[in-house]
């Protein structure tokens, strides 16, 4: 058995003209005339000194979890409430009151 495929070709018809490749040829071969060595570092010393700027103009944010209830808080006096309030106290020892 054998199968045949349909191929599905763009075009009105006719024949399609094709330009040449070697218009230009000696423009081209003017505008690089540096080495490919020296563009590419250049680049990437364009690059890092780019991405450079950019980090440093960013904002600064915080990359850590913040309790909201103990942002304005003095670690000194929520040591003296962790003692007061939340620690258990035994109530059969009569202490001065």
């Amino acid at each position: 058995m054998s199968q045949k495929y349909n191929y599905w070709v763009w075009g009105n018809g006719g024949i399609m003209k094709k330009s040449l490749r070697e218009t230009n040829k000696k423009a081209k071969m003017q505008e690089n005339t540096s080495p490919l060595g020296e563009k590419i570092e250049e680049r990437r010393q364009n690059d890092r000194e780019l991405n450079s700027e950019r980090l440093s103009q960013r904002h600064m944010i915080i990359q850590t979890s913040i309790n909201p209830f103990l942002s304005d808080h003095n670690y000194l006096d929520d040591l003296q409430v962790q003692a007061e309030f939340l620690r258990p106290k035994d109530s059969n020892i009569k202490g001065e009151e």
